[in-house]
């Protein structure tokens, strides 16, 4: 059962990968394709929130034989998780964000976009590199900026994608859970921690696929 949502053709997806950079922030994505596009689009838009969005694209591998199915878990699950932004405790002197995919099984392949983003004062961006990896179960990222750069408002934002593995489908709606996506940050000097949010814990996506002959 595919999940409702919105809808990105691969060419598309493709497109936005190259420019990475300038998607950050959400509300610049690129408009999406006309609806005629739906029937052979292969991605599925599952939940887009203020700083979480997932994309599950289909696996364009070879499946597997029905041998090769009896030896796979029935289900597998991949989490998007954006964490609130923080004054970093590895790396003396920034404020850090970080955005990370786990899955319980490899997916074909994975793929970031991030981007830590200063609300208030004077609101800017900064872009992570985008990172895709093949036949992978985790993919992570992260950016940081100098302790200058606050005190101030921040919050993260990330774009990411799973290519179902071989075998499986998209099943269920997504869970979501939100702890706060804006947090103020201030370090250095007498502020070394953050000044609201002691937690890094910030929003998770979940997506669940099924094994492809367990399908009602």
């Amino acid at each position: 059962m595919k999940i409702p949502g919105k809808i990105f053709n691969l060419a598309s997806v493709a497109a936005m990968l190259s420019v990475g950079i300038g998607l950050v922030g959400g509300p610049a994505v690129p408009a999406e394709p006309e609806a005629a596009n739906l029937s052979s689009a292969g991605a599925t838009t599952v939940l887009t929130s203020d700083n979480a969005e997932l994309v599950v694209l289909e696996s364009q591998g070879p499946q597997p034989s029905a041998d090769q199915l009896d030896t796979m878990a029935t289900h597998v699950r991949g989490t998007l998780t954006v964490q609130n932004i923080h004054a970093s405790t590895h790396f003396t002197g920034t404020i850090n964000g970080v955005a990370k995919i786990q899955c319980t099984a490899n997916a074909a392949q994975l793929r970031l976009i991030y981007s830590l983003i200063r609300v208030s004062p004077n609101g800017t961006e900064w872009a992570a590199t985008p990172k895709s990896k093949p036949a992978t179960s985790w993919l992570q990222t992260n950016r940081g900026v100098s302790c200058s750069e606050g005190p101030g408002q921040f919050r993260g934002w990330a774009k990411g994608f799973i290519t179902v593995p071989a075998g499986y489908e998209l099943v269920g709606p997504a869970s979501h859970s939100q702890y706060g996506n804006i947090t103020s940050v201030a370090c250095g000097g007498v502020n070394s921690a953050p000044v609201d949010s002691t937690s890094t814990e910030g929003t998770t996506v979940t997506v669940t696929f099924i094994r492809n002959d367990l399908v009602p």
